[in-house]
């Protein structure tokens, strides 16, 4: 992995004797691994270099290795079969470098700060059909993904995701204008539903604009679509009427493609994004070896709106458009809060004013869980609000008592790995998880626990949708 603390690409490279190249010591030299050391920022310029065949088809691409603003330098060399390095003669190792030079001018590869590209011999055959992909589960874009039956629309016509090779060149629009792009890779990976968030979503037909999409589309929820300016996940738009999650699959197959660029593409007449890889440093696509990692912020093709003050009111509009009513989902404000020892005791408040719990605990407890009921915004909210957190109750004091003495226990709002709580926050207060440990040393004594709980809720009503996560209801929040 190309990063600050390892900037060496390893390529085996075999030369024609054309090249002449020796080694210091002036021995020939047919076949080599070269270490080709990379000096300079780790971004990349996308660019490929394929040759068509008779049919206009891309069907052979040289392997490249792609930088920007930064130098490729000889590091150490291999001779074929040998463990030991050695040096190249510098006059040929000069000329080698020329000669896989193929975007790019000598200046550039060995002094200059100018974008290139590197060809290395030999070249392969791309893969006519979508690749089993590797994509990392738990990295946000990298489930960003059509599912089958989407049509794009391409230089041919529309096209099912499915049936769309690497190296088709697909339709991408930027600002009102159609540009012709060929596609670097589709992926095709396997979904079991494990989780809530698994559940794909359903645009119905018409949902955002008469015939917008014509036929319904199927994401999956991290996946943006293009509106008013702004990419937004289609997650933050469900209304559970014309946007919603489709709950009754186990499994299904889906498909990301991906650009040099991040690009907006048309899928069942719904504007999309296409594949923004921000996981990896040194990528593969096909036969393209890519340094650097994209960021939302330098290569997204549009701003990403995840904020309430741009999603609520597109989510408004296309809520109002499907006769969505103007309800809010069930909820109560008691956060069940109580005790549950190291022993497994379970103890309730005996005492709840303005706030303040008190419980009442026995001797010989060393560590307790402080267990209340658990919400999320975007679900008390609505979809609207990017917060998607697990949360208890907000404390912000904690005290023991004892005989006559009065012990403050700050360890939650100094321990950030403390288990159970969410991240520290600014002022002296943590949201709980729902089940926070709570350290207290071993009491001698029965004592007196006080918790200051300065918010609570609003929690879901049993039922209403988080007893089992599949029956999202309208929500329409001030």
């Amino acid at each position: 992995m190309l990063s600050p603390n390892n900037q060496t690409i390893v390529a085996t490279l075999v030369f024609d004797t054309s090249l002449n190249l020796t080694t210091e010591a002036g021995v020939p030299v047919s076949s080599v691994q070269v270490n080709l050391k990379y000096q300079g920022d780790p971004t990349y310029t996308p660019s490929s270099d394929s040759d068509d065949d008779s049919s206009g088809n891309s069907s052979i691409s040289k392997i490249a290795l792609i930088f920007s603003y930064g130098n490729i330098v000889p590091d150490s060399a291999y001779l074929d079969g040998s463990d030991k390095p050695t040096n190249l003669d510098p006059t040929t190792a000069s000329s080698l470098l020329t000669k896989l030079t193929t975007d790019a001018t000598v200046t550039s590869l060995l002094g200059g700060n100018s974008a290139g590209t590197i060809a290395l011999l030999p070249t392969f055959e791309i893969n006519k059909t979508a690749t089993t992909s590797g994509l990392l589960t738990d990295v946000p874009s990298a489930t960003v993904c059509f599912l089958v039956g989407a049509e794009i629309k391409t230089l041919s016509g529309l096209k099912k995701i499915e049936d769309i090779a690497p190296g088709e060149v697909i339709v991408t629009y930027r600002q009102g204008k159609e540009i012709p792009q060929k596609t670097t890779s589709i992926c095709k990976k396997r979904v079991i539903v494990s989780s809530f968030e698994d559940y794909p979503v359903r645009i119905k037909a018409h949902a955002l604009a008469d015939n917008v999409p014509y036929n319904d589309l199927l994401l999956t929820e991290e996946h943006c679509i293009f509106l008013d300016g702004d990419l937004i996940p289609v997650r933050m738009l469900l209304n559970q009427h014309s946007i919603v999650r489709e709950n009754s699959v186990r499994d299904y197959d889906i498909y990301h493609v991906e650009c040099g660029n991040h690009e907006i593409i048309c899928a069942n007449g719904v504007y999309a994004e296409t594949y923004l890889d921000t996981a990896h440093q040194l990528g593969h696509d096909g036969n393209l070896i890519t340094i650097g990692r994209k960021t939302w912020a330098r290569d997204a093709v549009a701003p990403l709106g995840a904020r309430r003050d741009i999603a609520e009111p597109i989510w408004r509009k296309i809520a109002q458009r499907s006769g969505l009513t103007q309800t809010l989902p069930a909820a109560v404000d008691d956060p069940d809060l109580h005790i549950v020892t190291d022993t497994g005791m379970d103890v309730r408040p005996y005492r709840v004013r303005e706030h303040y719990y008190l419980f009442m605990l026995p001797e010989n407890i060393k560590h307790i869980h402080l267990v209340s009921r658990t919400f999320r915004p975007s679900d008390v909210i609505g979809p609207f609000i990017d917060d998607r957190r697990n949360l208890g109750v907000l404390v912000d004091d904690v005290r023991l008592f004892y005989d006559d003495e009065c012990v403050t226990l700050e360890t939650p709002f100094q321990d950030s790995s403390l288990l159970g709580w969410d991240v520290m926050e600014a002022s002296h207060c943590r949201w709980t998880s729902g089940s926070a440990l709570l350290p207290i040393g071993r009491t001698s004594v029965p004592c007196v626990l006080s918790l200051h709980v300065q918010q609570a809720g609003p929690y879901l009503a049993e039922g209403d949708m988080f007893a089992d996560q599949s029956d999202v209801q309208p929500m329409m929040a001030a």
